[in-house]
């Protein structure tokens, strides 16, 4: 999906010079479609998911009509810290790039990878916990939990999550990254024998996930539970909504539970990002024209 092309090995120092990008720490400058065939995704760049072939196309289509708007950063190592697709647009269009060669560490490479990626592209709950879950496990130095929920806009359970399913199953994981399977649904697959599981991935694979979900029945959320007096006055109108009535009535029942049983901090900041979660899903099943 518009990813580079590996970069050639066996280069001369003297074929070195000529095609690859100059001392870092220069300023902007412009190679040629076959001197960008050098660099090289960093490998935080390729912890985000790849654009969709649509997206790409129409990346490549900008580009191709209003120019290369922003530099391709390049660390020493003529790696491409942000910019990967930018830089296979303007390669396929067989144009010059503009690249800024930084001297940076790959600790700020990953922060430059979160900040582009994180700001600039829509991912979903399940591949932003996907994401944070691999940073964990592969930075030099991974920022917590905590952090990064803060960061990715997630709860610390949803990394949590990620990260047993990172652990247990990578293929399932990938397909979080490519989101196509949510932090509920991957617990609930990563809880299934092996030979079970197996078959559920490729169910996942194939979009076929109706069926995955009913190996263990829905995801676990939020439950109806007895009416208080306070919420017995809503209850007919969240009968009006059908299944939805018991998110209603949980939701009425909220408040009075807040009461009952304080939050700490950290749950306190796990609610907030599952309650902005499910408006997100809202939002976008409401633009789509429903579920």
């Amino acid at each position: 999906m518009g990813m580079l092309p590996p970069a050639t090995h066996g280069v001369s120092s003297a074929d070195t010079q000529q095609t690859t990008p100059a001392n870092a720490g220069q300023a902007h400058q412009e190679i040629t479609p076959e001197q960008a065939l050098q660099l090289t995704p960093h490998p935080y760049a390729l912890m985000c998911p790849p654009l969709e072939d649509a997206a790409f196309n129409a990346l490549t289509e900008s580009i191709g009509t209003h120019g290369q708007l922003f530099p391709i950063i390049v660390n020493a190592r003529n790696q491409i810290g942000d910019g990967v697709h930018r830089c296979a647009a303007c390669i396929k269009l067989g144009i010059a790039l503009k690249i800024e060669v930084r001297d940076i560490t790959d600790d700020e490479v990953l922060s430059l990878v979160i900040a582009a990626n994180v700001n600039r592209r829509h991912l979903n709950e399940a591949q932003r916990a996907a994401i944070a879950a691999l940073i964990r496990k592969t930075a030099n130095l991974p920022p917590s939990q905590k952090a990064l929920a803060r960061l990715f806009n997630v709860s610390v359970r949803s990394i949590r999550s990620a990260e047993r399913v990172l652990e247990a199953s990578p293929d399932l994981h990938q397909e979080m990254m490519a989101g196509k399977a949510s932090v509920h649904l991957a617990e609930n697959v990563v809880n299934l024998p092996d030979e079970e599981r197996a078959g559920a991935i490729q169910q996942i694979q194939t979009a076929d996930t109706s069926k995955v979900n009913g190996r263990r029945g829905k995801p676990t959320g939020l439950r109806s539970s007895r009416p208080s007096q306070g919420s017995s006055r809503r209850g007919s109108k969240a009968g009006t909504h059908g299944d939805y009535g018991v998110v209603y009535n949980a939701l009425y029942e909220l408040p009075k539970l807040l009461v009952d049983h304080p939050l700490d901090a950290e749950g306190a900041d796990d609610l907030v990002a599952e309650l902005r979660n499910a408006i997100e899903l809202i939002e976008s099943a409401s633009q789509g024209g429903g579920a």
